[in-house]
């Protein structure tokens, strides 16, 4: 035998080693893979990530009770509540929510990250809770999101809110007193300056999900997560004893002034850590 056909047969003898352990990392590589997909889409995965994520985009304590994939990055969280501690009993829990559709990107989820994009809201209750002692000292405003640095990328979520119960209340003492509520339904949206604002529009709603239009009341605004700085516009409000009693206790104090009654064309709410609360309205 040659030394040439020698030469050859090794090579050949080295290609298919090379071959076969090519191909041996490429199944491991892939099954790998396979197994990552398979946990970042595990309801006990979804969950343990998720939860943390709200509470330090919300600044509070979160809760989910289930979470199950649909798939194409999109999933489904059943009781979710978002709470702070510094107040006890029932004022301190601020959402309750029954189902939230939850988009994510599909991208990050295949790293083992969750990338929230869209969120989808069923059955909010929305529990704004002054306390009874500080005037004007709400229980989100106890809330403390994460901080937004500069050049941060991540995408802050669109959320649409099919059916909510917006229930306002006092607390005193791990005391809470419900005082008055409207349904509603609407949208959140970051702005796109990306610093931290969300715009917000919500419409008063029957038990059915018809808007009321001049029956109800139309809220819109924008509400700052990184500073809890907040306004809010109530367009059309009729001035009753429902719409009186859920007022913070300083806009009752100034309708009492004012003797208000009938109907106004609308009353802006603005707050802001540094200056304090503010009202006026447009008879």
């Amino acid at each position: 035998m040659s030394h040439g056909m020698v030469h050859h047969k090794r090579y050949r003898r080295r290609r298919r080693k090379w071959l076969k352990r090519a191909g041996l990392s490429v199944g491991l590589m892939a099954l790998l893979a396979g197994i990552a997909l398979w946990t970042v889409t595990r309801p006990w995965f979804l969950g343990w990530q998720l939860a943390p994520l709200l509470a330090e985009r919300l600044g509070g304590d979160v809760t989910i009770d289930r979470v199950e994939y649909e798939g194409n990055g999109k999933f489904r969280a059943s009781d979710m509540t978002l709470s702070v501690p510094q107040i006890a009993g029932e004022g301190g829990t601020i959402a309750k929510v029954k189902e939230a559709e939850v988009t994510v990107d599909p991208g990050a989820l295949q790293r083992g990250r969750i990338r929230l994009t869209n969120i989808v809201l069923d059955g909010l209750t929305l529990r704004l809770s002054e306390d009874a002692t500080k005037p004007w000292l709400y229980n989100f405003m106890q809330l403390a999101p994460e901080v937004i640095r500069a050049g941060d990328q991540r995408m802050s979520p669109k959320i649409r809110i099919h059916d909510a119960v917006i229930e306002v209340g006092r607390h005193e003492a791990g005391r809470y007193t419900p005082v008055g509520e409207r349904r509603v339904a609407g949208w959140l949206e970051p702005t796109e300056a990306k610093d931290g604002w969300y715009e917000f529009e919500l419409s008063e709603i029957d038990e059915q999900g018809t808007e009321l239009g001049d029956a109800g009341i139309q809220l819109q605004g924008k509400w700052n997560k990184k500073t809890n700085e907040e306004e809010c516009l109530i367009k059309e409000v009729t001035l009753d004893d429902r719409m009186y009693r859920m007022l913070p206790i300083m806009v009752r104090r100034q309708w009492d002034r004012m003797a208000l009654s009938g109907r106004v064309k609308q009353m802006h709410l603005h707050w802001k850590p540094s200056e304090g609360p503010g009202v006026e309205f447009a008879v």
